[in-house]
């Protein structure tokens, strides 16, 4: 159970990075498009949901950072 909620905190994690690195590419469309304020309180509701759930030890874990740093 403990692995599958580890899962989860990842998918949650890195569909915030991608959302928000598509937010920001194309913001410019987004403005054009007069959806800028939906956008903008979907990224604000992911990034506190992300913020709350995710504790740094888990972030450290999804992100592979102990494969990464290895000295």
């Amino acid at each position: 159970m403990k692995t599958i909620k580890l899962i989860f905190k990842g998918i949650l994690f890195y569909i915030t990075f991608l959302f928000t690195l598509f937010f920001m590419l194309g913001v410019d469309s987004i403005m054009d498009n007069g959806i800028f304020l939906q956008f903008m309180i979907v990224e604000m509701i992911l990034v506190l949901t992300c913020t709350n759930i995710i504790s740094k030890d888990e972030l450290y874990k999804i992100t592979f950072s102990k494969y990464l740093n290895k000295e």
